[in-house]
């Protein structure tokens, strides 16, 4: 559901899939170019959409290293994206194979960035702390 900004409708676009995510948050101050083509919100969506199909199992950046499919993900979707718009990105992938919840690999483009949480036991007290 869009939200409401000082800048009219929410600019922002996410997919969540079994094994990633992606973000992708639009430039919300250039809806004044809006008369000249420029939709930050059809531009962030259609990353999004774009990168989480190259990222399906029978997706365009086949099999490989999660740390390559995200980087190509992000590029083929920054490549093919045809709304004019502004936005950062940020995908993310699990990693593969018995290990799979245990790599992660991250693709970004522009200022924005990601935190990682996850439970970890110290080392000193047993005690479960985030990392």
């Amino acid at each position: 559901v869009a939200k409401q900004t000082k800048y009219g409708q929410c600019e922002d676009a996410y997919f969540v899939q079994e094994r990633s995510l992606g973000v992708a948050d639009g430039v919300g101050s250039m809806t004044r170019f809006s008369r000249h083509g420029v939709d930050c919100a059809a531009f962030a969506a259609e990353l999004m959409s774009l990168a989480a199909e190259a990222l399906k199992p029978e997706g365009a950046v086949g099999e490989g290293p999660p740390e390559q499919r995200t980087a190509a993900a992000l590029a083929r979707a920054e490549n093919e994206v045809k709304a004019y718009g502004a936005s950062t990105m940020t995908v993310f992938e699990l990693g593969q194979g018995p290990n799979f919840s245990t790599t992660a690999a991250v693709a970004n483009l522009g200022d924005s960035g990601f935190l990682l949480l996850r439970p970890s036991v110290s080392q000193d007290s047993g005690e479960v702390a985030i990392e």
